[in-house]
């Protein structure tokens, strides 16, 4: 997008023009509409004429004043020269009406927001300039947010200058910034990156930069007293880094994301006409199934097959669309899969019933009645979703039925000390493996010392409703698949990893492949084992089941546990969800959190759509050839 472009279309948006409007006798309305979407450039006739009528004064800067300014004002702020800093700005300033309406306009602004830092005053970039900012421009913005490694890594030669210039403002965020960008900048120089290098500075490019990094090249030119080339010669060929091929199933990817997207629309369609009166509200609010993520791996090894998040954005539009994504209230620049914490809800109980039965608490035959509502406390009486009880179950047909009062008596039996130990082999409130460390949230694994520390309240109905996967403690999606996997795994857990292998670009030789890592193991034994599973089987199975209207006639044996969790904002409840295939011998964990996605066996259909994609039974005939 052009400056002139986006000055015209707010100046005409200020006014309250249409298009056909401002442009009626000087040009079309579509051409005008390309001149403010940046999609063609106008004459400088056109341009003049607009901005007359809007008012402004455009100026091309022809003969570069106005950009020499500007270049002092930068040398003087990147050299820590305060006097000549504030001298220049103070030019700068008598004229900022024509440096808006020129080339020069965010170079100002942002020069125009250090100066505001400098005298305590925050006066932040227009939102809309930041999507065409070059990268030394970018770089003083992500300074000035406090995204310093970004920074540095955007472009490192100004990243330089700007701690040297870092007495200019002793004080305050800038100081901090300019050191956590020398901080920045000397590892990577310590690793031989030259000012100038390209580094991956998001994802995996970033977490695999060691394998992806090539090494420069050298060329040698000669040249004689008078400057002269004489000779140019190359001493040191370049070398290209390697290839990274990642655990991530492309086609498994582009599944699970559609199957989320259909996913939350599946839910938004089912509940429009919902009566219930929380649901209502959530429609109304626009929170009904606004955003979700899935997860899939493999459990026998803990390779990524799978993440997505919704909504999400297109990577080519980033830099031009950053500030609309950031101000974007559904967080389309989160990647939920990782850094969305949610309460399990039931999906938890699976962990509770394997560590009541682990911790021989009970056996596979014993019984808890349930008549609804959990009374073993005076003063806390907690009720069953369903109010008029299940009356005695086993283990089994708890998890089956998902029974609250159950699992509230596990809760009470086992107490707090053995559910986080038994949390902790699960991987809760812990990193998960996988390399995109910088974007993983690990959450919150509530304990009373927890609930101290944040001015929280901890009772023994807090520990009971920890049991059922409501309370404090909040997961990402990735850990729900990895806890999973452990359970369907007979008690070990793999580190989850998305690298796969690492090849020699010009031979495609693999040249490293880790080796699959072991997080956690207990002995899990096999009365253990059967029973969680045939109750992971009943919830899929059983045809009161709500998940089975899904599942239950899948050609593959499907075992799974939905999970409701309330949010306590009163919203609508979270839909979560985690299932597995083939069942006798799992080879893929499933997980899924919808916001607001009202009962968590809505998520059993995009279970289908991704074990669809994964067992090859969504392919066509023409696909199964190829």
């Amino acid at each position: 997008m052009s400056i002139a472009g986006l000055l015209i279309r707010r100046e005409r948006l200020a006014h309250a023009w249409s298009q056909e409007g401002l442009c009626r006798g000087i040009c079309g309305t579509s051409y005008l509409s390309k001149i403010e979407q940046g999609k063609a450039a106008a004459s400088e006739e056109v341009l003049a004429l607009l901005f007359a009528r809007l008012g402004l004064s455009w100026t091309d800067d022809a003969d570069g004043a106005l950009h020499a300014q500007t270049e002092a004002c930068m040398e003087a702020l990147f050299w820590g020269d305060a006097p000549a800093f504030a001298a220049a700005f103070a030019r700068l300033r008598a004229q900022e009406r024509t440096l808006l309406c020129s080339p020069c306009a965010a170079d100002y602004l942002l020069l125009r927001e250090f100066a505001c830092e400098a005298d305590g005053e925050r006066r932040p970039l227009d939102a809309e300039f930041v999507s065409f900012l070059d990268q030394r421009q970018l770089a003083l913005q992500r300074v000035l947010e406090g995204r310093h490694e970004e920074a540095a890594l955007l472009y490192p030669a100004a990243a330089i200058r700007l701690w040297q210039g870092a007495q200019l403002y002793a004080r305050g965020r800038y100081a901090a910034a300019t050191e956590a960008l020398r901080a920045a900048y000397d590892a990577a120089a310590a690793e031989g990156y030259a000012p100038d290098a390209k580094v991956g500075v998001f994802g995996v490019e970033k977490a695999f930069e060691k394998y992806l990094r090539g090494m420069d090249g050298e060329r040698v030119t000669v040249v004689d007293q008078d400057g002269s080339i004489v000779n140019t010669y190359v001493s040191k060929e370049p070398e290209p880094g390697n290839d990274v091929y990642l655990t991530i199933d492309i086609d498994l990817q582009a599944a699970t994301e559609k199957a989320l997207a259909d996913n939350i629309q599946h839910i938004l369609e089912k509940e429009a006409g919902s009566t219930n009166a929380v649901v209502i509200s959530a429609i109304k609010k626009g929170l009904l199934a606004r955003a979700g993520a899935m997860t899939a791996i493999d459990p026998r090894t803990g390779e990524v097959l799978a993440l997505a998040s919704n909504p999400t954005f297109d990577l080519s539009e980033y830099n031009e669309k950053y500030a609309e994504l950031s101000a974007d209230p559904r967080a389309p620049l989160m990647n939920r899969a990782l850094s969305g914490t949610y309460p399990p809800g039931s999906t938890f109980k699976v962990g509770i019933a394997t560590a009541a039965l682990s911790e021989h608490i009970i056996t596979p035959t014993d019984t808890v009645y349930c008549s609804g509502t959990y009374k073993y406390y005076s003063d806390y009486q907690p009720k069953c979703w369903n109010i008029w009880g299940h009356g005695d179950l086993d283990v089994v047909h708890a998890i089956g039925t998902s029974c609250n009062c159950f699992f509230f008596e596990m809760g009470r039996l086992l107490t707090i000390d053995n559910i986080n130990k038994y949390c902790t082999l699960y991987g809760f409130g812990q990193p998960t493996g996988i390399e995109l460390t910088d974007v993983e949230n690990t959450g919150v694994l509530a304990d009373p010392d927890y609930a101290r520390d944040h001015g929280l309240e901890w009772t023994a109905g807090r520990v009971i409703a920890t049991a059922i996967g409501q309370g404090y403690n909040t997961f990402n999606p990735l850990q729900i698949s990895c806890y999973m996997s452990m359970i369907v795994n007979r008690g070990t857990r793999y580190s989850a990893h998305l690298l796969g292998s690492v090849r020699e670009f010009h031979t495609g030789n693999i040249i490293y492949k880790p080796e699959p890592t072991v997080a956690a193991q207990f002995d899990m034994d096999s009365v253990t084992y059967n029973a969680v599973m045939e109750g992971m089987g009943l919830v899929v199975s059983s045809p009161t089941s709500m998940a089975s209207r899904y599942l239950s006639d899948y050609p593959v044996k499907v075992g799974a546990k939905t999970g409701t969790a309330q949010v306590g904002d009163g919203s609508a409840d979270n839909c979560v969800f985690a299932a597995f295939a083939p069942f006798d011998d799992p080879q893929i964990v499933f997980s899924c959190v919808i916001e607001h996605g009202v009962n968590g066996y809505y998520a059993a259909k995009g279970a289908r759509d991704v074990f669809d994609s994964f067992f090859g039974f969504n392919k066509t005939a023409d696909d199964a050839a190829s």
